[in-house]
C-alpha cells in the first residue's frame, strides 16, 4: 500500500438520493502511515470538519492487517459527530 503519511483526504462526493444526478455528501478518508484506511466520514456537502453533523466511521485490522470490524462512532450512523474529534471518539 502507498503510504499516504496520516493525512485525511476527500475522496469526492457521494450521491445521495438526488433524482437530478446533484452531489450533495461529502466524503472523508483518512489513512495511516501504512495506507491503511482508519477512518471515514460522511456529511453533507459544504459542512466543516469541526461541526457535529458527520457519520463517521473506523476500520479495525488484525495483526494481518486484515480488516475485521467497521465500527460507528458512538455506536450508530447518526449524522452528530465532529470529524476533528473522530480519534477520540468512542467506537462500537
Amino acid at each position: 500500500m502507498s503510504n499516504t503519511q496520516g493525512l485525511s483526504r476527500i475522496l469526492g462526493l457521494v450521491q445521495m438520493g438526488s433524482p437530478t444526478g446533484e452531489a450533495r455528501a461529502t466524503k472523508v478518508l483518512d489513512y495511516d502511515p501504512d495506507g491503511y484506511l482508519i477512518y471515514s466520514g460522511t456529511s453533507e456537502m459544504g459542512t466543516t470538519k469541526d461541526a457535529a453533523a458527520w457519520q463517521i466511521s473506523k476500520y479495525v485490522y488484525d495483526g494481518n492487517n486484515n480488516l475485521t470490524d467497521v465500527q460507528w462512532a458512538h455506536g450508530d450512523a447518526n449524522f452528530d459527530n465532529v470529524w476533528d474529534n473522530r480519534a477520540s471518539l468512542p467506537y462500537s
